[in-house]
Formats: structure tokens, sequence, C-alpha cells
């Protein structure tokens, strides 16, 4: 029966119309993945990086051959979350709480960074190892975000602190990855990869801040159309990306910039970024978690030696995250629920945990079983952390309306 159903699969996702077949393969599961996974009362981010595992290569990999379309779309889906968290950011509302969102940066990169390179010296690894790996749980993913966004949540002080605080934790993980990559290649100084990052954030912050915001309001009164704009605002989220890869910080970063940017030209209310939140709800990021769910061997949960790795890990990337929370939290007088959403929130590690992973193992800082478990670590995060965020997010969003 097997042979029968692989030879099956074989024929459709090699024939002519296997193009099409993919596509409803990728619109059948993000409609049934959520379902599912609301059925079993878990989080739809669960469902959809479960369906990501079945449909991959370490499942039954019923999207053979077409690997390199959805490694494309599941980074512009990455790109699309980050862009999207930038757009919704309001720079006077972050002005007002930049002291709590630069603390909480440091606070969050430094807790899980030193944790994760005491435990990894401890579990044998290197010292090049061990500090990318320590370093690659101080950064998040806001990939829990939208769900905050649902629930009214998205100018509230305590997201907009860890939202803020996300490019800050995202270049000091570039840097020490950077220090990594000179140590390995011995070929450029250290000094000269400093002055290559300063010199990217000074052209983004003066491309988001004075270039696109001008750019886009003579194309937007040249432009009538919202179909013009909406691929217009697609266009400055791809150009930000390249010009941050090209400086040598992660795309998401350019993506993030980007959104700030437009958010100073596209009123909180306008048509236009409601369309933008909604293709990215809908599309655009559930296809990055398929991505995601597709890049882990679920074999690496029944060695027991990578499932003590992935809890050790987990628990510094969660229980960090959480402790910076509680006492950056505790510094700004926050209460327990703006405390709790914050740890959900900075906990999910996917963006850059995952290109430390690639560029270590190009390195040949990792080897092959660090990198999946750091991509269950990375499934575990994605799993915990919305159910941290929907807990504290609810007794919030209650909170918020009856003083609203």
């Amino acid at each position: 029966m097997r042979e029968l159903v692989e030879e099956a699969i074989r024929r459709v996702s090699e024939g002519p119309n296997a193009p099409n077949v993919v596509f409803l393969l990728l619109l059948l599961a993000l409609i049934v993945a959520p379902l599912v996974a609301a059925w079993a009362h878990l989080p739809p981010i669960f469902g959809l990086v479960c369906a990501g595992m079945v449909m991959g290569p370490h499942g039954l990999d019923v999207l053979v051959g077409r690997h390199v379309v959805l490694d494309t779309a599941g980074n512009i889906g990455l790109l699309y979350a980050m862009f999207v968290a930038g757009l919704e950011l309001e720079l006077a509302q972050f002005t007002r709480y930049r002291r709590t969102a630069l603390l909480f940066a440091l606070a969050s990169f430094a807790i899980p960074f030193v944790l994760g390179v005491t435990s990894a010296r401890l579990l044998g690894y290197a010292g090049a190892a061990a500090v990318l790996l320590g370093a690659s749980w101080g950064s998040h993913t806001l990939v829990t975000y939208p769900r905050l966004r649902e629930l009214g949540l998205a100018h509230h002080r305590a997201v907009t602190t860890v939202v803020g605080a996300t490019p800050a934790t995202s270049i000091l993980v570039v840097c020490v990855l950077a220090h990594i990559s000179v140590d390995a290649r011995r070929g450029t100084g250290l000094l000269a990869e400093g002055i290559e990052i300063v010199l990217g954030l000074g052209l983004l912050a003066l491309w988001s801040g004075v270039g696109l915001p001008r750019l886009a309001r003579r194309f937007f009164a040249f432009a009538r159309t919202d179909s013009a704009r909406f691929v217009f605002a697609l266009a400055a989220m791809c150009v930000a990306a390249i010009v941050a890869e090209a400086a040598g910080m992660p795309g998401i970063v350019g993506a993030f910039f980007a959104g700030l940017g437009l958010g100073r030209v596209l009123p909180a209310q306008s048509e236009l970024r409601a369309r933008i939140e909604f293709v990215g709800s809908a599309l655009f990021v559930p296809i990055f978690l398929l991505w995601v769910g597709m890049r882990v061997d679920p074999r690496v949960f029944l060695a027991m030696r990578s499932v003590a790795f992935v809890l050790v890990f987990t628990a510094i990337a969660v229980g960090g995250k959480a402790l910076a929370a509680v006492l950056v939290g505790r510094h700004a007088a926050f209460d327990r629920a703006e405390i709790g959403v914050m740890s959900g929130l900075a906990s999910s590690q996917v963006a850059i945990t995952l290109a430390a992973a690639v560029a270590g193992a190009h390195l040949g800082v990792f080897d092959a079983f660090t990198v999946h478990v750091v991509l269950a670590v990375i499934l575990a995060t994605v799993v915990v952390t919305p159910l941290i965020v929907e807990a504290f997010g609810r007794r919030l969003a209650a909170k918020a309306s009856l003083h609203g």
C-alpha cells in the first residue's frame, strides 16, 4: 500500500500539473491545519508547523522538486512578518518607551546568551560553537505578534517594548556571528566588519526615515490604485532586505526598517495598510510556518541525546526571555499580564536562530546534529509561546477594554 501511495505521489508531483498540485497542497494545508489545531485546542501555529513536517522531506515529501520555490516563499513570509511589525510600530509611542525597549533588548539578549554559552560548554561544545549557540537564543522572532494584533494589543506598551527591542537583539546576534565568521575565515578584520555593519544601519535608518517616506508619498500621489501601491510596498520591503544583507545583517532587519518608513506614510486605519496585514496573516506568514516545519526532522525527538539537548536549550530560550521580561517589567512597573505577554512574544526562536544555524554549518562551527537540534528548539518555541501569549494576551486585552 505504501509503495502505491508513493508512486501516486511521484506521478502527480512530477507531472505537467505539478505546479498546480503544489499550490493546491499548500492551500489545503493552510485551510486544514489551523482547523485541526483548533479542534485539538492548540494554537494554529502548531498545526501549520506539523503540516510542514508531514509534507516535507522528512515526512511524505509530497513537494518533491519544489523545495527551492518553497524556500523562497518561506523567506518572503519571514520578511513580511517583520515588515508588518515595523509598519504597525508607531514611532511616537516607541519614543515614549524607548528606554524600556533598549533595556529589554540588552537583558533579553544577555541572559539567554550567558546561560546558553555556559550550558553549551557543559554539554561538550567548543568555544566558537558554544558562543554562537548562546547568541542564537538571545534573538527572537515576532511569530505570535499577529495574534496580539487580533486582540487589539499591537500598540500596547508591553508589545511595543518587545517589537522595539527586536532589531537590537538581531544586530547583537549578527555582531557575534560576524566575529565568529572573521575568526573562521581569518580574512577580514573585525574592525572592518564592524564598520560595515554600522554603515549599513546608518544607510537603513536614512532610507527608512527620509528616502522611503518621500518616495512613497510621490508614488502614492501618482499611482491611484491600491494594487500598484501594494506592489510598491513589497518592493520597498525587498530593497531594504537586500541592503541589510549587503551590509552583513539579516534581511529581516531591513524589512523592519522598511515597515517603519512606510508606517510614516500610511495612516493607521488606511485601507492599504489593512490589505497589507490581511495578505500577510492569510498567506505569507502561514507559508513561512509550513516552511519551518518542513525543515524539522521528527526523528530528532526520538533520540534520547537529542531530547536532552532540545530540552536544555528550549528551557534557556524561553526561561531566559521570561527572566528578562520579569526584571525589565518590574523596573518599568508593568503588571503580571504585561510581563507574560512580553515573555511569550520574545521567546519564539525562528529567524535569526535559523540564520545563525545555517551560517554556523557553512562555517564548519555546527555539525548536522546541532543544526537539527536548533531546528527542534525552533519548533518547540513556536509551539510553547503561542500558549503563553494566548493566556496572558486575553487577560491583558480584557483589562485594556475595561480601562478603554
